[in-house]
């Protein structure tokens, strides 16, 4: 887990880039394991936001699902 955790900031970061790609599915796959990441993917959270207007639906779909698994339920 310590291993895992040492990298996760990294890989956030990777995949936050990847948001803006062109490709459809990278974009959509980014969003998604952003929200697999975790804590370490909650700084991303605004550009996820950003995503809520992706004009593919299965994007902004992805985005829906990683916010609510980074966000707190209040």
């Amino acid at each position: 887990k310590d291993a895992l955790e040492s990298v996760a900031p990294r890989c956030a970061a990777l995949l936050a880039g990847m948001l803006r790609d062109g490709d459809v599915e990278v974009r959509r796959l980014a969003a998604l394991n952003l929200g697999f990441i975790g804590r370490a993917a909650r700084t991303h959270v605004e550009a996820l936001r950003a995503l809520l207007e992706d004009p593919e639906p299965k994007v902004a779909e992805a985005a829906r699902h990683a916010l609510g698994a980074l966000t707190p339920r209040g």
